[in-house]
C-alpha cells in the first residue's frame, strides 16, 4: 500500500529570518487565524517549525518550506497560499526557484512498476556481479513555464518512493506568485497520470493519507 508523505512547497531564496519570526509568521501569513505552535528540533541544531493547524512553516537563510502536515490536496493548496502570502509580504526577497512536491512511499512497488525501472544498464551491472542497492529514474517534462520532475526509486527490498515535483526557476516575484496559483486539481491530475499511466501504480495506492 502506498502512503503519502512530506507534501510541501519550497521557495528558494534569501529569506530574512529576523523578520520571519513565529509571531510574524502567524500575523502576516496566517492572518492571526488558529493557534500557533512552535516546534523545536530535539537536537536544537535545525530550524524551528511554526505550525498553525495542518500547515507548518520552516525558514532558513536559503529557503522557505511550507508543509501540508496531513498530506491532502486541500492542505497542499493551503500551503501554496501561505507561501504566496510570504512572497507578497516580503517582495524584495531574492528568489531562485519554487517547487511544489507530492511524495509517496510504498512498502512494495508493483511488479510492473519495477519492470519499467529496469534498463539495459541494470543487466550490464548484474553481469559484472554488482549487487544493486537502489534503482531509480528521473524524468523531466515541460509544464507551463516550468517543469514536472518525476523521480521514482526502489531499494533491494522492493520498497520504493515517487516524487512528483512541479518546479519553476525564476527570480521574479510575480512569476513565483503565478506558479502558486496553479489549480490544485491540475496538480492532482498530473501527479496521478504519472503514477498510474506512466508507472503502472494502482490509483487506490495513492489515496492513503498520512
Amino acid at each position: 500500500m502506498g502512503q503519502r508523505f512530506d507534501w510541501n512547497v519550497v521557495v528558494l531564496g534569501g529569506w530574512n529570518k529576523a523578520i520571519l519570526t513565529p509571531a510574524g509568521i502567524k500575523k502576516r501569513l496566517f492572518k492571526e487565524e488558529g493557534m500557533l505552535e512552535v516546534q523545536v528540533p530535539i537536537d536544537g541544531l535545525g530550524p524551528y517549525r511554526a505550525k498553525v493547524g495542518p500547515i507548518g512553516v520552516i525558514v532558513d537563510s536559503q529557503s522557505l518550506e511550507v508543509s501540508a502536515l496531513k498530506c491532502t490536496y486541500e492542505n497542499l493548496l493551503g500551503a501554496m497560499k501561505i507561501a504566496q502570502a510570504a512572497l507578497i509580504w516580503l517582495p524584495e526577497t531574492p528568489l531562485s526557484a519554487i517547487g511544489i512536491n507530492i511524495r509517496y512511499k510504498f512498502d512494495s512497488l508493483p511488479s510492473e512498476t519495477a519492470d519499467r525501472l529496469r534498463c539495459e544498464f541494470d543487466s550490464q551491472l548484474a553481469e559484472l556481479e554488482y549487487v544493486r542497492v537502489e534503482n531509480g529514474v528521473t524524468k523531466s517534462v515541460e509544464f507551463n513555464d516550468g517543469v514536472i520532475n518525476a523521480i521514482v526509486s526502489s531499494d533491494k527490498t522492493g520498497k520504493g518512493t515517487l516524487v512528483v515535483n512541479f518546479t519553476r526557476t525564476t527570480q521574479e516575484q510575480a512569476e513565483a506568485i503565478k506558479w502558486l496559483e496553479l489549480p490544485i486539481e491540475e496538480l492532482r491530475k498530473h501527479a496521478q497520470a504519472i503514477a498510474v499511466a506512466a508507472l503502472a501504480i494502482p490509483e487506490s495506492e495513492l489515496n492513503n493519507e498520512n
